[in-house]
């Protein structure tokens, strides 16, 4: 799967995450904020990648995957527990850790 569509799809799902948190918690705010940046932040890799700027785009892309990985991976297993999470989390932070590894994985195009 290219890049581009890896970090779009991440930045999407991220961004649904954030608003899903705001529209079921109360005091959702924060989590709205978080999944509207990170989830831009990844949306801008890839739009990056995608004009041919592809270390830049990259950056953008592995920073945005970081914070998300490294956050959720606090809340579900250190914060909350495994068996505490919401599901929310645990699908994020799984799209998360995918996305990574396909970026990771990907071959730079020709």
């Amino acid at each position: 799967m290219p890049t581009v569509l890896v970090l779009a799809l991440f930045g999407l799902a991220t961004i649904t995450s954030g608003l899903i948190r705001y529209l079921t918690q109360d005091g959702g705010e924060k989590g709205l904020w978080f999944g509207i940046v990170m989830g831009s932040l990844s949306l801008a890799g890839a739009l990056t990648v995608r004009s041919g700027r592809r270390k830049a785009g990259l950056a953008l892309g592995w920073t945005a995957l970081a914070f998300v990985v490294g956050w959720f991976s606090f809340e579900v297993f250190v914060r909350k527990g495994l068996g505490q999470a919401e599901i929310r989390q645990i699908v994020l932070l799984a799209f998360a850790l995918m996305g990574a590894g396909m970026v990771a994985t990907a071959k730079r195009p020709a």
